[in-house]
C-alpha cells in the first residue's frame, strides 16, 4: 500500500518537490498503470449500470440514461441498492451489498487517481506521489495569509518562522505510489470487475433462457447453471470473502 512521503524524508531533510501532470510523462511506465486502472474501473461503472438494467427487467436505454443522469456516487449506489433489496432474495441481496461496498471502495480509489494532483520528488525517483487538492488548497491559503500579514507588531524571527512552515509540506498529506503500490490497486481493481461480471452473470436473462433451453434439450444432464457457475466463483474472490466477513461482523456487533 502507498505511503506518506514522511516514510522516505524526515523533517529537516532536503528535499525537491513538484506537482503536476508533467510528471507523469516522466514516468511513462507508472503513467500507464494508472491509465489503466482507471480505465479498468470506467468498465465497473458500466457494470453496474448492466445490473440494474437486469435486476429492473427494463430496456437498456432508459436504465442507463437514469444510471448516467445520477452524478453522485453515493445516490447512485442507494438507487441499484433499492432496485437490488426489491428484486433479489437475501441471499442474493446480501451478495451484492458485499459487491457493492467493494465496488465503492475501488472507485474511491479511482476518484483519487483521477482527481487528486500528480508530483513527483527528487528523493523518491522511482515514484509518483498523489496529493490530495483540498490540501493544497488549504496550504496556499495559509500560505498567502501568513506572507500577506503586517510583520510589524511581530518579532521578527518568529515571523520568519512562521513564514518558512507556511512553505513546507505536511509530508504525512503526501503519498508515495511505487511501482508495487500500483500493482496491487490495479490487481485489486481487476478482482473488482471480475466480481461485478460475476454478479451480472448470475441474473443475466440471456444466460438464464440459455439455461432453461438446455435443461429442456438435455434433461437427464446434470449440470449446474449459470448462476450457480458464478455464484460459486464470486464467492472464491478474495475480496468478496473479506468484504462478506466484514460485513457480517458489523451486523452482529450492531445487533448486540
Amino acid at each position: 500500500m502507498p505511503q506518506p512521503l514522511s516514510s522516505y524524508i524526515k523533517e529537516g531533510d532536503q528535499y525537491s518537490l513538484s506537482t503536476g501532470g508533467d510528471e507523469l510523462k516522466k514516468r511513462p511506465h507508472l503513467a500507464a498503470k494508472v491509465a489503466e486502472l482507471i480505465g479498468i474501473a470506467s468498465g465497473i461503472d458500466h457494470g453496474m449500470a448492466m445490473i440494474l438494467v437486469n435486476l429492473l427487467h427494463a430496456s437498456p436505454e432508459p436504465a442507463f440514461a437514469m444510471f448516467s443522469e445520477i452524478l453522485d456516487a453515493g445516490n447512485k449506489r442507494a438507487m441499484i441498492l433499492a432496485a437490488a433489496r426489491a428484486a433479489l432474495k437475501p441471499e442474493d441481496f446480501e451478495s451484492f451489498e458485499v459487491v457493492s461496498a467493494v465496488v465503492r471502495s475501488q472507485i474511491d480509489v479511482r476518484n483519487k487517481f483521477a482527481h487528486w494532483i500528480w508530483g513527483a520528488c527528487e528523493q523518491v525517483p522511482d515514484a509518483l506521489l498523489l496529493v490530495d487538492p483540498r490540501y493544497l488548497l488549504g496550504r496556499a491559503r495559509h500560505f498567502q495569509k501568513v506572507w500577506t500579514e503586517d510583520a510589524a507588531d511581530q518579532d521578527v524571527g518568529a515571523a520568519h518562522e512562521k513564514r518558512m512552515a507556511a512553505i513546507s509540506f505536511d509530508f504525512d498529506r503526501i503519498y508515495v505510489y511505487r511501482t508495487t503500490d500500483l500493482d496491487q490497486c490495479l490487481r485489486d481493481t481487476i478482482e473488482t470487475q471480475a466480481m461485478v461480471d460475476e454478479f451480472a452473470y448470475m441474473f443475466n436473462p440471456q444466460l438464464r433462457s440459455l439455461d432453461e433451453g438446455l435443461a429442456v434439450a438435455f434433461p437427464n444432464s446434470p449440470r449446474r447453471s449459470s448462476y450457480e457457475e458464478s455464484k460459486s466463483r464470486l464467492g472464491q474472490r478474495r475480496l468478496f470473502s473479506e468484504a462478506l466477513e466484514r460485513l457480517r461482523t458489523k451486523r452482529s456487533k450492531s445487533s448486540l
